[in-house]
């Protein structure tokens, strides 16, 4: 159990040049509170501003890319969210769909001077999905 809650300042603070002042908030995320209501960008830079990779990655956290951990090597790791809603065109089959996620991905990966070498897939159906 979580007994301790702190939470961001509001995003205002980051458009004025300065990283939004966050502070670690388990509690605040797991009741969806850190992120309730705010855009992509705005969610990546709280969500920045927590993040030890953040702070100690060798590629810098962006708006829509991947970042790097030194690790035995350098691997270079994205992961991205395909949904039904925003990504599955009328008529597109899961062939075409699963080829435009290994795309989006690999892109992202190249996007950082890198080259793609592995593929890792999350993916979440609905019930109904047979």
């Amino acid at each position: 159990m979580i007994t301790t809650r702190r939470t961001c300042s509001p995003i205002a603070g980051h458009r004025r040049g300065g990283p939004p002042k966050c502070s670690k908030s388990l509690a605040a995320m797991e009741h969806g509170e850190f992120v309730r209501g705010l855009r992509e960008v705005e969610v990546i830079s709280r969500l920045a501003s927590i993040s030890r990779a953040a702070r100690g990655g060798l590629l810098p956290i962006g708006v829509d890319d991947a970042t790097a951990l030194q690790l035995e090597g350098t691997y270079v790791v994205n992961i991205d969210t395909v949904s039904e809603s925003a990504d599955l065109l009328p008529g597109m089959g899961l062939r075409r769909l699963a080829r435009k996620v290994v795309i989006q991905t690999f892109s992202d990966v190249a996007a950082k001077g890198a080259t793609p070498q592995h593929f890792f897939l999350s993916i979440c159906l609905p019930s109904s999905f047979e």
